[in-house]
């Protein structure tokens, strides 16, 4: 149930966090360059997504790199934002000859932004997560279900109605040492011979008892 809370969460929060994910993107294009993990993100984004920037090529034009070059168009960007590029030791290309060193070369850059691509992604992702949160409430109710038929046919196995599996075996342990108790009685051999001792003391007394009365009227 928490899981669909959460993604309830996400989808309703949805918008803040695509404006959130702008904001990071932003964040990540000015400070571009030092070999970041955030700038080897935005490189596999760009390289698999074939897009550039986060509306387009000219966000990069608010690098700080970008901006010491007092470039006015796009003509150096990330070596990802190039279809194809020659590798060298620097993370921007561009495909202007007078520009090259000391950047790599790149050839034909992506014109569409990167934005779109990642609402696209969070978006299948979230329609992904609530597939897998209905398929997991789904198994959830097939186990509950199962595990309510075993509970009554073990019920109406039992044949005992109004109790409890857990009491019925309580109750036979209850018969097997009342039944254990009566052998234990009938074996032994006091209970025996104490009846037939009482008897026979009985009858010797009222005997004794009869002749003393006979005798002395």
């Amino acid at each position: 149930m928490y899981i669909i809370f959460f993604t309830l969460l996400l989808l309703i929060n949805r918008h803040k966090i695509e404006r959130g994910l702008d904001e990071a993107v932003h964040q990540i294009i000015l400070q571009f360059g030092a070999d970041r993990r955030e700038d080897r993100l935005m490189d596999r984004i760009q390289h698999s997504e074939k897009c550039c920037g986060s509306m387009g090529p000219a966000d990069w034009l608010k690098n700080s790199y970008i901006i010491s070059l007092n470039l006015t168009n796009p003509d150096v960007l990330p070596c990802s934002c190039f279809d194809s590029h020659l590798q060298g030791n620097s993370s921007w290309c561009s495909n202007l000859s007078q520009l090259t060193p000391p950047h790599s070369w790149g050839n034909g850059s992506y014109e569409q932004g990167c934005k779109q691509q990642v609402s696209d992604w969070l978006q299948e992702n979230a329609l992904t997560v609530i597939g897998m949160d209905l398929s997991l409430v789904l198994i959830q109710m097939m186990q509950m279900a199962l595990t309510v038929q075993l509970y009554q046919a073990f019920g109406r196995r039992a044949g005992l109605k109004g109790v409890s599996p857990l009491e019925e075996e309580e109750e036979k342990r209850r018969r097997r040492r009342r039944r254990r108790r009566r052998r234990r009685r009938r074996r032994s051999p006091a209970s025996r011979t104490m009846p037939s001792r009482f008897l026979i003391t009985s009858t010797w007394v009222i005997t004794m008892t009869t002749r003393t009365t006979i005798i002395n009227p």
